[in-house]
């Protein structure tokens, strides 16, 4: 149970993380050269993963994910009106993706885990 614990807790942290820089002041951002949309995939497999190794269950997950695609594009959203952001349907589509990768990464590690223990 602890380690779900952890993992809940990372990945709530993660989420919290992605609205904070996500809406942090364009001028002030630090930029990875990697180009917008893979810095999303990234973020939200990041997040996705350790959201779905807390909240295990498939119901859990698939509210996990819709829950992320619907703050990316929330977060999108919010970025019209802060100075020195874009917002482009694209970056949405990077975290829905990437959250979708990071839940069927979640399983194989799962699946990886419980083989190994028989």
């Amino acid at each position: 149970m602890r380690t779900i614990g952890a993992q809940r807790y990372l990945g709530w942290a993660a989420f919290a993380a992605l609205g904070a820089l996500s809406l942090w002041p364009g001028g002030l951002q630090v930029r990875t050269g990697a180009g917008s949309h893979l810095e999303h995939f990234v973020a939200y497999a990041f997040t996705g993963f350790f959201l779905a190794l807390g909240h295990p269950g498939f119901n859990a997950r698939f509210a996990t994910w819709c829950l992320l695609g619907m703050y990316a594009a929330a977060l999108e959203r919010l970025q019209l009106v802060i100075p020195g952001h874009t917002s482009q349907v694209v970056d949405v589509e990077g975290g829905v993706a990437g959250a979708f990768a990071g839940l069927l990464g979640a399983l194989l590690f799962e699946l990886i885990a419980y083989r190994s223990r028989r």
